[in-house]
């Protein structure tokens, strides 16, 4: 990972130049290959416009890249490259990273089937989703509003109720300990705010306005049919970041910008 990387043998995170990259064995192969969104597969001093490029997409076997480097990144102010090349802020102040990754992926497949159309194509997209920071779009929020007010105790039982009644984890299972680091909801006082189901709430939209939209993509193409689809939900179930916030005085929720979140009243 971009973050992680040092000079020790062993722990340089840079991929070896001996070992190939399934989207370069694929192009050599004849197929087409994109990557959108998320690149975490680069060194921290390779991840500028001074490069070096060689663990970036477009030398990793990808004819085309559109997306960011690292692990995140703003989703309303988004650091984007194209190719090798950095993008320009977009001027829309209604503008999301999701939207446009989704646009890069979309126009890149019809444009690759409409000019060459005999050749098959490998799409990498990672959109970020689920992961820091967790920018949701107002209209995508209020969809969720009041769905997780139960408190995460309660939702907790009937996450668990829903999986062993859908045979996904064995019957009379023993719920976990809780993290120390979530105290009992009743203990919370009334000051203290906890952005609650960010992560459910992009993931709805990725399926909706993103994922969803590839596969209506590749349906025009006439080859949905003839299409492999493997997804994946990251990052270790959800993003990690977040917890407790406390010492708000006079904040209310539409000064915490990107942040839905629940007062506790």
């Amino acid at each position: 990972m971009i973050e992680t990387g040092t000079a020790y043998p062993g722990n340089t995170d840079q991929s070896q130049a001996d070992v190939a990259p399934v989207a370069e064995i694929l192009r050599l192969n004849g197929y087409s290959t994109a990557a959108c969104g998320k690149w975490h597969e680069a060194a921290a001093w390779e991840a500028s416009v001074a490069g070096p490029f060689d663990r970036w997409p477009t030398r990793q076997g990808f004819d085309k890249f559109f997306g960011f480097l690292g692990s995140e990144t703003n989703q309303w102010a988004p650091f984007i490259f194209d190719g090798i090349h950095f993008v320009e802020l977009p001027e829309d102040p209604d503008d999301h990273v999701l939207e446009d990754m989704i646009d890069g992926a979309v126009a890149w497949i019809r444009y690759q089937k409409a000019l060459t159309p005999g050749k098959p194509f490998f799409v990498y997209d990672a959109p970020g989703a689920t992961h820091a920071p967790h920018h949701v779009p107002q209209e995508w929020g209020t969809r969720w509003k009041d769905k997780f007010d139960q408190s995460w105790d309660v939702l907790r039982d009937e996450i668990l109720a829903r999986q062993t009644e859908n045979g996904i984890i064995p019957e009379e299972p023993t719920l976990a300990a809780k993290p120390s680091a979530n105290p009992d909801w009743q203990t919370l006082s009334e000051d203290a705010v906890y952005p609650t189901g960010q992560s459910i709430r992009r993931l709805h939209r990725d399926d909706r306005s993103g994922s969803g939209r590839i596969v209506e993509a590749i349906d025009m193409t006439d080859e949905f049919d003839n299409t492999l689809i493997l997804l994946a939900y990251g990052d270790n179930g959800t993003s990690a970041e977040g917890g407790l916030i406390k010492d708000l005085p006079g904040k209310r929720p539409e000064k915490l910008a990107g942040l839905q979140a629940i007062f506790l009243t």
